[in-house]
């Protein structure tokens, strides 16, 4: 009905959010809905005590992102998401656990990829927000906490020693923490600053559960197959489709599933390349430019194989930024 606002639900695994763009008297009915219906049907009981009613000015968090608006510098409202300070401080507190005084027997390039791993998986699940300011900040504070944590190593050691041995500048030309391993390879200590933060973009095109584009029960997934279809007059679309269904709308070459999504011919037209299932390939948008790129012969000659193995652009890209 008109002027009663419209409620969006988000929900994932048990968490879920119920968005109102109303007064504040029906999002508190809505929140009694929702517990009936939590009651009646699916015989859970709401959590009072995790369960709140919010205004977008005030934030909210959820699963481990703050979400509030703010107002712009020309007076225009701005939405923020940022990683929640809980988060936040788990991560720290992670990173205290690693180098505390009784880890000191590890090897340093052991300790530093122990890191690299934790921050690299950290900052990729932010890497969609507004989380530029806290990765530069935590990137500090991990570097001070790796170098106090390699003098001790050192039996206190004088600062002039251990930056002389331990503190150089990495390939892009910056001071960073870096040693050698076993083989004397370096291997440096990862800045989260360096993730690019890319927006996360949605894909109103994609199939939901209602119209039977994803399917709800375990036994689909499981060696599934493609069945034919009798294409409509949008031959191109269907088969678009269908390629997008089978790869589990999956960049088939690095496995994003967020950014947007081409089908891609793993044998140009131009080349002789057909429009046969077996030579369309589901890739995202920075690894269909890098397939581009490669099949002009930019990069390598070969670029995608439509059964999900290595491909050789990425392999590509590697040697390229490597040397």
């Amino acid at each position: 009905m008109r002027g009663l606002g419209n409620p969006i639900l988000i929900r994932y695994a048990d968490d879920w959010l119920l968005l109102w763009n109303g007064d504040k008297a029906r999002a508190i009915q809505l929140k009694e809905e929702a517990k009936t219906f939590f009651e009646r049907e699916l015989k859970l009981e709401l959590s009072e005590s995790k369960t709140q009613i919010t205004h977008v000015n005030d934030g909210f968090t959820f699963l481990g992102f703050d979400i509030r608006r703010y107002r712009g510098t020309q007076g225009k409202p701005v939405m923020l998401i940022r990683p929640s300070q809980a988060n936040v401080g788990k991560l720290r507190a992670k990173i205290k656990g690693l180098t505390r005084m009784n880890t000191i027997w590890e090897p340093i390039w052991y300790k530093v990829m122990q890191l690299n791993q934790i921050l690299r998986g950290w900052s990729a699940y932010y890497q969609h927000v507004n989380a530029k300011a806290t990765f530069a900040t935590l990137d500090w504070w991990v570097m001070t906490r790796l170098f106090r944590w390699t003098r001790k190593k050192h039996d206190n050691a004088a600062w002039q020693t251990i930056n002389a041995r331990y503190r150089h500048r990495d390939p892009k030309g910056r001071i960073n923490f870096g040693c050698r391993l076993k083989d004397g390879s370096p291997v440096w200590l990862y800045r989260m600053s360096d993730r690019r933060i890319r927006r996360y973009w949605i894909d109103w095109n994609r199939p939901t559960y209602a119209d039977g584009g994803i399917s709800t029960g375990i036994e689909d997934h499981v060696d599934s197959q493609v069945e034919p279809v009798s294409y409509p007059a949008k031959e191109k679309d269907q088969m678009r489709l269908i390629v997008q269904r089978r790869d589990k709308y999956t960049c088939q070459r690095c496995g994003e599933t967020g950014s947007p999504r081409y089908v891609h011919h793993i044998v140009p037209r131009h080349r002789g390349g057909t429009d046969d299932l077996e030579n369309l390939v589901t890739l995202c948008h920075h690894c269909h430019c890098e397939a581009h790129r490669a099949s002009d012969g930019q990069n390598a000659k070969s670029t995608v194989k439509a059964d999900g193995e290595p491909c050789a652009g990425k392999l590509a890209r590697t040697v390229r930024e490597a040397a």
